[in-house]
């Protein structure tokens, strides 16, 4: 298993799905007293569709590697580790992934680290004054001091006490050899219990209320998968949490209890992969299907977009004046501003840049070359720092054209579910909100008419 050394801790942690990937990184966060393996089955299941799933072992009672710094376990120190992470691994653009306490600690990464995170997704979790719920902090109670932590962890190798409501039996239908393994590293080395013991007492110390009040400036977009059979984070606390969020979508899931992610891997699945698809389908279909939108060497054209047609707007209250031109003169000179613009947009075309992908697959990689090249030192210049050199390198076939063939070969065989959410969205623009739109004044013109037509 990989480690990565932070400040704080080393933490181990497992990578599934392929180097490369279309879709944002997603880590995962668990909860006290579990490891990564709480996330297995949504992680494969999202590999298999090309993520690229980031699995840690958190130091929160069941890893393996004891903390080399005590005084940072704590909810804002985890929170902290989390942040570390992302950065020693150099990912961006990071769907998150939280579940029970480690939802918790999610919701102190966005408030402290909002710009190193591009999504979240939160199923049953902490939230608000549940920092545990009932009857956990009971549990977490007993669980302050080492000595108390391996007496009652012995205790717990029966079965029938390790499921029990004051185990996991309110949290999942549970797996014994599992949930042996997760009490496992506290039972067994003296240092994990001191650590468990130590972060327990800052749980205790710690609430959620006041970080639920600044959870709203978090805007980028938010699922939350909820169990509904959940009696410890119940079905209210969801709706409640995802209330604070002005971009979330709630999906309760029937059935499911706190370990949805055990319970109920394809709803996980599904909201996050649908979370990342959503996200950037806006730079997706423009940059990959059409080579258009925002982008390095392409601001001047989608900043002519708006301003021309509000030009074409004004200029068409101008020539529809019937005091100023006659009707039928009126309509002509409105389709002529049309044509004029569409003109303005041949020669403007003409001198802005391309990207630098289009121009190396068109064979003008000196071009392209030139414009990374003013990026780069652009950036040094900003940032005082030198950038490495390319880890990786990618072989693109140059031709002259690319058919339109090809462009549904890519988007139809390789991303069929982005290409077909892009055509509804585009068919529902298009066809229903422009038809509605541009033509309400013709029909409430026509259903206000009394008589027959002139």
């Amino acid at each position: 298993m990989a480690q990565v050394a932070l400040d704080q801790a080393s933490i181990d942690y497992r990578v599934l799905g392929p180097e490369v990937s279309p879709h944002p990184p997603v880590l995962f966060v668990h909860g006290i007293l579990v490891d990564s393996r709480l996330w297995d089955r949504v992680a494969e299941g999202l590999a298999r569709q090309g993520f690229r799933c980031y699995l840690p072992n958190w130091p929160l009672g069941s890893h393996t590697i004891p903390v080399d710094d005590r005084g940072s376990l704590s909810p804002d120190g985890v929170a902290t580790m989390i942040k570390d992470f992302i950065v020693a691994l150099g990912l961006s653009d990071v769907t998150l992934v939280g579940n029970d306490t480690g939802g918790g600690l999610c919701q102190l990464v966005i408030d402290a680290y909002p710009d190193q995170v591009g999504r979240l997704v939160l199923t049953n979790c902490d939230a608000f004054d549940k920092f545990p719920p009932f009857p956990f902090t009971l549990v977490f109670a007993l669980l302050r001091g080492p000595i108390s932590i391996k007496l009652l962890f012995e205790q717990m190798r029966i079965k029938a006490l390790r499921h029990s409501p004051l185990g996991f039996g309110l949290l999942v239908h549970p797996d014994p050899q599992l949930t042996a393994s997760w009490l496992e590293p506290g039972r067994t080395d003296a240092r994990i219990r001191s650590d468990l013991a130590t972060l327990l007492r800052n749980v205790a110390k710690t609430d959620l209320t006041d970080v639920s009040t600044r959870l709203g400036r978090f805007t980028k977009p938010v699922t939350i998968v909820w169990g509904q059979r959940d009696r410890a984070f119940t079905p209210a606390l969801g709706r409640r949490l995802a209330a604070l969020f002005g971009n979330a979508t709630l999906i309760e899931v029937p059935g499911a209890r706190t370990f949805v992610s055990l319970d109920a891997p394809a709803a996980v699945i599904d909201a996050i992969a649908t979370v990342a698809a959503t996200a950037s389908l806006s730079v997706y279909l423009p940059r990959v299907v059409c080579r258009a939108g925002p982008g390095p060497g392409r601001p001047h054209r989608q900043r002519f977009d708006w301003p021309g047609a509000a030009g074409g707007a004004a200029g068409a209250l101008l020539v529809l004046d019937t005091s100023i031109f006659p009707a039928d003169i009126g309509w002509r000179l409105a389709f002529g501003i049309g044509a004029v613009f569409g003109l303005v947009v041949l020669l403007v075309r003409r001198n802005v840049p391309e990207s630098p992908r289009w121009l190396f697959i068109h064979g003008r990689q000196d071009e392209a070359e030139q414009i990374v090249r003013d990026i780069e030192n652009e950036v040094e210049h900003d940032t005082h720092q030198q950038l490495s050199e390319p880890e990786r390198s990618l072989r693109i076939r140059q031709r002259k054209t690319i058919s339109f063939r090809e462009i549904a070969r890519v988007a139809f065989t390789m991303y069929p579910r982005r290409a077909i959410l892009g055509l509804a969205l585009f068919i529902g623009q298009a066809f229903l909100y422009n038809a509605f739109t541009f033509s309400r004044g013709k029909v409430s013109a026509l259903q206000g008419r009394v008589g027959p037509p002139q």
